[in-house]
């Protein structure tokens, strides 16, 4: 027999018979979980700059990058609803069009409120919309 290694002189002899050669630490020994938002799946684990905790993929990315913890709160995007349509509150209507809701108010070059569809008009064309094109239901772009 050879003498005995570091490892072998430092343990007893009971422990010396329980370690495993080369014994690493392997993924399936330890259970990381994200200090952060406690996930135990992630395809790559990363750690604090102290190196102290394990993070999630996600988690550490958002560290490096603003220098915090990721806020647990946002974590799924809701799908995002139209914004309502801007009514006339104070009796305001379109000085071209007299219409009353639109998406957005403007103001023309003798600053008369108008709606967005005649501001827009009047900005391409280099003149007042036609109340002929005027409809009673605002269409809005799918996009």
């Amino acid at each position: 027999m050879g003498s005995p290694t570091l490892t072998e002189r430092s343990l007893s002899p009971e422990a010396a018979k329980n370690t495993v050669p080369n014994s690493s630490c392997t993924k399936r020994n330890r259970e990381l979980i994200c200090f952060n938002c406690k996930v135990t799946q992630t395809p790559l684990w990363r750690r604090t700059p102290d190196r102290k905790h394990s993070l999630c993929n996600a988690c550490g990315l958002y560290y490096k990058q603003y220098g915090a913890h990721r806020p647990l709160h946002i974590r799924h995007k809701l799908p995002t609803t139209t914004p309502p349509l801007m009514t006339a509150k104070q009796g305001i209507e379109c000085a071209n069009c007299s219409q009353t809701q639109t998406p957005l108010w403007r103001k023309n070059d003798a600053g008369e409120p108008i709606c967005n569809a005649c501001g827009l008009y009047a900005k391409l064309h280099h003149r007042d919309r036609p109340v002929t094109m005027r409809k009673t239901k605002i269409t809005r772009r799918r996009r």
